[in-house]
C-alpha cells in the first residue's frame, strides 16, 4: 500500500539522518579538532551533501581561510544550529513536501537525557536510491544555511 511504502521511506530517511548525527555529534562535542567540525563533514562525508550545498560550504571555508580579521564566515555549527552543541541529537518529526523530507532534529539534554526543542531542520532529498542533505533550516527564525552562505558570499565580495 502507499502508506506502507511511505512509512518505509520515512524510516529510511530517519535512519540516514540519525546515522549522520550519531557520527557527527561526538566530533562536534570534542575539543580535539583544530578546525570547525563541519570542515570534517565536508571532507569525510561530502557524498551526503547535495552538490550546491557542498560547493557553498567549501566556498565559505575557502573565504574564511583568506578572510581579514573583520570578515567572518559561519561562526556556528550549521548542522546543529549551535555554537555549543549538545552531546546528542535525535530525529523528531519528518514531513514530506514535494521531493524533500524536512527532518526535525531535537537536542537531547545531557543531564536529564530529556528530548528538548527542535534545534535544526534538515532538508533531505532522495537521490539515486540514497539520501543527501540539501539544506539546514532554523526552526524559529526560518533562515536556511544556503541563504546564509549566499549572504556571506556577498559580504566577502565587498571591498
Amino acid at each position: 500500500s502507499a502508506s506502507a511504502a511511505e512509512s518505509k521511506e520515512v524510516k529510511a530517511v530517519r535512519s540516514f539522518v540519525q546515522r549522520f548525527y550519531d557520527w557527527y555529534t561526538p566530533k562536534a562535542s570534542s575539543d580535539e579538532h583544530s578546525v570547525p567540525t563541519w570542515y570534517l563533514a565536508v571532507d569525510q562525508k561530502s557524498s551526503l551533501l547535495e552538490p550546491k550545498l557542498l560547493k557553498a560550504i567549501r566556498q565559505d571555508i575557502a573565504a574564511q581561510k583568506k578572510a581579514t580579521h573583520d570578515q567572518e564566515g559561519l561562526d556556528f555549527d550549521p548542522f546543529m544550529n549551535s555554537q555549543d552543541p549538545d552531546p546528542r541529537y535525535a530525529v523528531g518529526k519528518i514531513r514530506k513536501k514535494g521531493r524533500y523530507y524536512y527532518v526535525s532534529m531535537r537536542r537531547v539534554l545531557e543531564k536529564t537525557h530529556r528530548i528538548a526543542e527542535v534545534a535544526v531542520i534538515a532538508k533531505v532529498e532522495k537521490y539515486m536510491g540514497s539520501y543527501r542533505f540539501a539544506d539546514f533550516i532554523d526552526p524559529t527564525e526560518g533562515w536556511t544555511l544556503m541563504g546564509t552562505l549566499k549572504e556571506l558570499r556577498k559580504e566577502y565580495s565587498k571591498p
